[in-house]
């Protein structure tokens, strides 16, 4: 319970001891002491190392030149991972000056990339899909009476 990193147990013991007979205090409490002491300690660091790597991640990605670009962001990730040394600013400058910009895509054929153009190319191509090559009639009537005399029509009745 008493150990500390890269000491052996019996020197920690050892000090721990001279350190409570010195002090008039018993092994065991001298003991929780120092195990209270050593996690506390561990847990502060963690907390400290934790909060370091979220503001280094945070930076990073937000940077000009590497925020919305997914190609540069994952080059970064890796990087910064990879590299743990590495301060956010030479992660940053390092992917900005070796990974080319995501390229914007050019809109579809046919279209000119807005939502019209969009929906325009998609109801033109609705009609590919349907039976014959044929478009959907508009307002066609579903009625029940409506679907029977189709079927009589077709059957030459």
């Amino acid at each position: 319970m008493s150990e500390i990193p890269g000491k052996p147990a019996a020197t920690v013991s050892g000090i721990t001891q001279a350190a409570a007979s010195a002090l008039g205090i018993a092994q065991a409490d001298a003991d929780a002491v120092v195990a209270s002491a050593v996690s506390s300690a561990r847990n502060e660091g963690h907390a400290a190392g934790v909060k370091e790597a979220s503001a280094r991640f945070s930076s990073i990605f937000g940077a000009v030149g590497i925020a919305g670009d997914g190609k540069r962001m994952a080059a970064a990730m890796s990087l910064a991972e990879k590299s743990p040394a590495m301060s956010a600013d030479d992660v940053v400058t390092f992917v900005t000056g070796n990974v080319p910009a995501a390229s914007v895509e050019a809109p579809a054929p046919g279209g000119d990339g807005n939502a019209r153009s969009y929906e325009a190319n998609r109801l033109s191509a609705a009609g590919l899909a349907a039976p014959g090559g044929q478009p959907a009639k508009k307002n066609a009537s579903l009625s029940a009476s409506a679907i029977f005399a189709a079927r009589r029509q077709q059957k030459g009745n």
